[in-house]
């Protein structure tokens, strides 16, 4: 992650931080890892993005890339949530 610095002009990362990782990350009520790297839409995922997706994934998280609300439902619809809370 980097952090503005305004002495800089810029923004430096942190050499001790994973690159790659999502921007909304969390944990399913199933235990699983979740991680969401959200782009716009024509944004594009850095190869270290796809990289910890990939690797997270592996291991059995939740993992995409999402670039609108219906990106979000359909991945976790694929990994057997359900998305219903029961009202109408």
């Amino acid at each position: 992650m980097g952090v503005y610095d305004p002495k800089f002009g810029g923004y430096r990362s942190n050499p001790y931080a994973m690159r790659g990782v999502g921007d909304i990350m969390g944990c399913l009520p199933d235990g699983r890892f979740l991680s969401c790297e959200v782009k716009t839409p024509k944004g594009k995922a850095s190869a270290e993005q796809m990289l910890f997706i990939q690797r997270c994934t592996r291991n059995g998280g939740v993992c995409f890339v999402a670039r609108s609300l219906n990106d979000t439902k359909k991945a976790l619809h694929e990994a057997g949530l359900d998305l219903t809370d029961g009202s109408k």
